[in-house]
């Protein structure tokens, strides 16, 4: 019996010896199985980590587009405000050739007669200088009537002339107590300038009323 008891134990030492093994073999199954599942899961974020680089990539084009977009649009809207500024450039250039047209039309109209005298226009200063120069040699050191034309010439107070005694007075100029007439608006225009370089203060040209003859 006891012979007995002794195999039975040996042969259970043999069956628990004979197991150890599978049993190593299985701690290590279970470790490979939880270094691919880990390996899985890398994969999986490596995955992810890719698709959100290729998103990123995606918006990056997408802010170039934009931002490209915007480089034109301001590209355009300088060359709009070089446009609007032409155009006020024009319109200001426009103006001022209307200002020109309307100083000579006023110009012309304050002459005495300005379809018998038409307007004389220099190019400067000194060229008008020289031809009034000229007119006066010609009229024996006169100055020349508004009312003179290209075909008659005629001298300030000449019979005829617009400033000649007994023709009607059409404008008057205060200096001080006293008044000075002229037959045009022109010759009282340029009355006022001449006395204010002389240090005079005259009034303005003003319209005669009643019936003066000149003197």
């Amino acid at each position: 019996m006891k012979t007995l008891i002794l195999f039975a134990l040996a042969a259970c030492t043999a069956l628990v010896v004979a197991q150890a093994p599978a049993k190593s073999d299985c701690c290590e199954s279970k470790k490979v199985v939880a270094q691919v599942e880990k390996a899985k899961s890398e994969c999986c974020e490596s995955k992810k980590v890719v698709a959100q680089v290729e998103k990123a990539k995606g918006e990056c084009c997408e802010s170039k587009k934009v931002v490209a977009q915007v480089e034109k649009a301001k590209g355009e809207c300088c060359e709009s405000k070089k446009v609007v500024a032409q155009v006020e450039k024009a319109k200001s250039e426009c103006c001022e050739s209307k200002k020109v047209v309307a100083q000579v039309e006023k110009a012309k109209g304050e002459c005495c007669d300005s379809k018998a005298n038409p307007l004389k226009i220099y190019n400067t200063k000194e060229e008008e200088a020289f031809f009034a120069e000229a007119r006066r040699m010609e009229l024996g050191g006169k100055d020349e009537c508004c009312k003179s034309t290209e075909a008659k010439v005629l001298a300030k107070g000449a019979p005829g002339c617009c400033n000649a005694p007994g023709e009607p007075a059409k404008f008057m100029v205060k200096v001080g107590k006293e008044t000075k007439y002229f037959g045009c608006e022109g010759s009282a225009g340029k009355f006022v300038a001449e006395a204010k370089t002389k240090g005079m203060k005259p009034g303005k040209v003003q319209k005669v009323t009643g019936k003066v003859a000149m003197k």
